[in-house]
């Protein structure tokens, strides 16, 4: 059997459930955590606005799916609505931005024959950045479809958890955020958690190939560049 199908998800990736701050999302991470344990039928569809951490929730379940044994692959718009075509034997399919696929009649009837085919022991895990309701598709047996799927609202981080997620991912890497620092990053830069972790990247390598501690000074110089 195929162990992993994956695009633009390498196996290194932080992206686990043990990583993501569930803060005010507890009920849609168990069911994610849950979901060859019958908890829903088909699947889920979760959605927000850019940066809540949809990515990383998809990312979590196909490793979670392959740590069990299962098969899964994780899907972005970059790749051909044909590859569909082919997934009657995964487990656990995970779509991103459904948003970017409504509209083209080829990926619409690849997604509806996709549900078509699913087993009671697949699943579907598909985001999107809006309401289904507010989604338009040119296929209406593929948005009744969609919309059998539990959906889930992802509800944002306060700042405080969103400082707590970014020091547990410097801690992972061996690095140290101080309070200073912490405060620069999010007075001075975009707040949402997608772009901190981005920054965090590039200091990361910035630190390695500097070999500096991350102070407030050398951020500067860093994110000057």
């Amino acid at each position: 059997m195929i162990e992993q199908l994956t695009l633009n998800m390498p196996q290194a990736s932080s992206h686990r459930f043990a990583h993501f701050v569930p803060e005010g999302n507890f009920e849609l991470l168990h069911v994610l955590q849950h979901l060859h344990q019958g908890i829903v039928d088909k699947g889920v569809y979760l959605w927000g606005e850019k940066g809540l951490g949809k990515t990383h929730l998809l990312q979590s379940c196909c490793h979670h799916a392959i740590e069990q044994g299962l098969t899964a692959i994780y899907l972005t718009p970059a790749a051909s609505h044909a590859c569909l075509q082919v997934m009657s034997h995964v487990d656990l399919v995970a779509i991103d931005d459904l948003d970017d696929l409504l509209g083209s009649m080829a990926w619409e009837k690849a997604l509806y024959q996709l549900y078509n085919q699913l087993a009671p022991h697949q699943f579907m895990v598909v985001s999107g950045r809006r309401a289904l309701s507010d989604m338009a598709f040119l296929l209406p047996d593929l948005r009744s479809r969609i919309q059998s799927l539990v959906a889930y609202p992802l509800k944002p981080l306060s700042d405080q958890a969103k400082r707590q997620a970014l020091v547990a991912e410097a801690e992972r890497r061996g690095l140290q955020l101080s309070g200073s620092v912490l405060d620069y990053l999010f007075v001075r830069h975009d707040r949402s958690l997608s772009y901190q972790m981005h920054v965090l990247n590039r200091l990361d390598k910035a630190s390695l190939v500097a070999q500096r501690r991350l102070t407030v000074p050398f951020i500067k110089s860093v994110l000057a560049d």
